[in-house]
């Protein structure tokens, strides 16, 4: 765990002048490990699945 922390964590958040907002940390380190898991394709599949099943439901409406 203690790995993962040092090589998924700083290279994201202390790129050299960037700021980021408390709220949007989070989201970000997610993003990250999503990523370092190897389930960065299969996180934005279903995304946008969702995202159709939405677009879907509003045009329904």
């Amino acid at each position: 765990m203690e790995s993962c922390h040092a090589s998924i964590v700083p290279p994201r958040l202390k790129i050299r002048g960037a700021f980021w907002h408390p709220d949007n940390v989070d989201i970000i380190l997610a993003l990250r490990v999503l990523k370092a898991n190897g389930r960065w394709t299969a996180y934005w599949a279903d995304q946008r699945r969702r995202w159709r099943r939405r677009a879907e439901a509003l045009r329904a409406a």
